[in-house]
């Protein structure tokens, strides 16, 4: 193997780390519940990682900490909802986890970390620390930590990327789900206002005077009112102020003694540097209202702000302005545009066809790999009806009509799962294609070739019934049969006892006596490559001489560098294991044991008599 390539565990892992990734993702998309994403996030990466203690500790404002959530091992101390000061945390190494740094540790004990560091950490038992940072924009939102307490651990760098990335599928969770809370929130006191608007009318109509019904409405809107009177209908500098409400002073900054009664040129001057002032006459001479959108507002006693403003006429020449703030649904609203850009990145890097189809089964999504599984493009797709069952969680395999020019089309195979998801806000579904095509044309292949097997089959064996039949004097080769059919009978106990076992040591005891039925005139051992994948060791020896090599190197078994049966005739004359007892048996026969396409040990069969042919021996 090239020493810079991957090996076949190594490959085994990122991929399994990917699939991992895209799982928590789709999650995260599919969930606005903060808690299930976090605890969700460290069980798996626990479980990935199999350390003992994975959790998410979260910064305080007094410089503190808690464990917001956290997954551990049954023989590990719990430390959920503890608040933790770490007196080694200073301000340098806050801002090193602000630009992304990652810290890690094989063994606390034998480290650089700070002792009064390594001393918190050994009261939680931990001997490997891994730190990822979590950010939102340019704060420390918190840490992504893992423990593992038993033993050292050396961390890889698949592990490292990984809570990396996952970091950032965390950070996006986070934001995004704040983010869901404070506009559910901003849309229920607005909806607490609007309920309170409706009680207030419906109260109107029970009031005595219209003074009164003024006075209640001015006083317990949660919106800012302005009422001004026009003193001169030809100057839209006369705007006097003769109402305004309560609610004016946080919206505005402004007490109400500062500014009634005055004129705008001497309250709000910066106004008549608008068309606002124009805007509040023509209500005033039209009678009509006027809703004038979203205004921005600068001024120095509060925030920049952006305002919703309406006008409406009154009597006397007046115009009645009433205004709310709505910047912070806009910067949500403009927040979840930006979430939604970062998500369709996302999914156009996924090799898998993505649509998102709305609750009436319309397009309102593809990227890229799904409008080249339908052989369309993204905007033909777009906009048309989905034309598939929508079940929620369903793994189901479709058919995919792809057109190749005017005249031809391509019918393909993809297999479709579908999940639930937010999407601008509404109920929407995610659905995954993935192009199983090839997939179902080598399943037909495979079926087409197992029938005409078992056709073959059966015509041999209609033949071999009619040659029986017709011979009777193949006694020699009945006993042969009957002879396979023990061995075959032997195996099949074997194959029922081992399924029974737990262990090697069992696995041996079930194999050992079969060899010596089945082998009586060899020796030889059974060896296991160690987890280390350095060594081969004996396990388990046959025979009437016992082996005195126990131990060797993999590469010293041709059969296990090969990946295949290696049989010697004679052993003076061909290539040999480096392996062998010695003095050199005169034929040897190494057979690797695979599990799941990798090798796992090694049985070799040693003959003190030259043998002529193992063709039996080794099928």
């Amino acid at each position: 193997m090239h020493p810079n390539s991957l090996s076949d565990s190594e490959l085994i892992s990122e991929k399994k780390f990917s699939k991992i990734l895209a799982e928590i993702s789709l999650k995260i998309r599919q969930s606005l519940e903060l808690d299930y994403i976090l605890n969700t996030a460290v069980a798996v990466v626990r479980d990935l990682l199999n350390v003992d203690r994975v959790f998410i500790y979260k910064f305080q404002p007094d410089g503190s900490g808690i464990v917001e959530v956290e997954s551990v091992s049954y023989q590990s101390r719990s430390i959920i909802n503890e608040v933790l000061y770490d007196p080694c945390f200073k301000e340098d190494l806050i801002n090193l986890y602000k630009l992304g740094r990652v810290s890690s540790a094989t063994d606390i004990t034998n480290s650089n970390l700070p002792t009064c560091y390594v001393e918190l950490l050994l009261r939680f038992q931990v001997r490997s620390i891994l730190v990822v940072p979590i950010l939102q924009g340019d704060d420390l939102w918190g840490l992504l930590i893992a423990h593992h307490c038993i033993d050292a651990r050396e961390w890889q760098n698949s592990e490292i990327e990984l809570l990396q990335q996952l970091s950032v599928q965390m950070a996006i969770a986070i934001r995004q789900a704040e983010l869901y809370q404070q506009l559910q929130q901003e849309l229920k006191q607005r909806q607490q206002a609007e309920t309170k608007l409706r009680e207030v009318n419906k109260q109107l109509k029970a009031k005595l005077t219209e003074n009164k019904i003024y006075a209640d409405i001015v006083k317990n809107m949660q919106v800012g009112l302005h009422v001004w009177q026009m003193e001169d209908l030809n100057d839209v500098s006369s705007f006097r102020l003769k109402a305004t409400n309560p609610a004016v002073t946080h919206l505005t900054g402004y007490e109400e003694k500062e500014i009634m009664g005055k004129r705008i040129s001497e309250c709000f001057p910066h106004l008549l540097k608008t068309d606002l002032p124009e805007i509040y006459a023509e209500v005033i001479h039209s009678g009509k209202n006027r809703d004038l959108g979203e205004i921005e507002y600068f001024e120095q006693r509060i925030p920049h702000s952006i305002f919703a403003v309406k006008a409406f006429p009154l009597l006397n020449n007046c115009v009645g302005i009433l205004f709310e703030n709505v910047t912070v649904r806009q910067e949500t609203e403009n927040e979840l545009k930006r979430q939604k850009k970062v998500m369709q990145m996302l999914t156009t890097m996924n090799p898998d066809g993505i649509l998102i189809v709305d609750t009436e089964g319309v397009i309102q999504f593809v990227n890229p790999a799904g409008a080249l599984l339908f052989g369309r493009t993204e905007d033909e797709l777009i906009g048309k009806a989905f034309g598939f069952p929508l079940v929620v969680g369903e793994r189901v395999e479709i058919e995919i009509v792809r057109p190749l020019n005017e005249l031809r089309v391509e019918i393909g195979m993809a297999e479709m799962r579908l999940g639930n998801i937010i999407w601008e806000g509404k109920k929407a579904y995610l659905a995954s294609f993935r192009d199983i095509t090839e997939r179902k044309r080598t399943e037909k292949t495979l079926r087409e070739m197992n029938e005409a097997i078992a056709q073959e089959i059966q015509e041999r064996e209609q033949a071999q019934n009619q040659s029986q039949e017709a011979n009777k004097k193949l006694t020699n080769w009945v006993k042969a049969l009957e002879s396979r059919n023990q061995e075959i009978t032997l195996l099949n106990n074997m194959i029922d006892l081992l399924q029974a076992c737990f262990t090697v040591e069992e696995a041996c005891q079930v194999i050992l006596p079969l060899i010596q039925n089945l082998f009586p005139n060899t020796y030889g051992s059974v060896f296991k490559i160690s987890d280390s994948r350095m060594l081969v060791e004996a396990i388990a020896n046959w025979g009437a001489k016992i082996p005195e090599e126990t131990l060797f190197s993999p590469h010293e078994c041709i059969a296990l560098r090969r990946g295949e049966v290696h049989f010697v005739e004679d052993t003076q004359t061909a290539l040999t294991c480096k392996h062998l007892p010695q003095p050199l048996p005169k034929t040897t026969l190494c057979i690797p044991i695979m599990a799941q396409g990798q090798a796992i040990g090694v049985i070799s069969f040693y003959y003190q008599e030259k043998q002529k042919s193992q063709k039996k021996n080794i099928n």
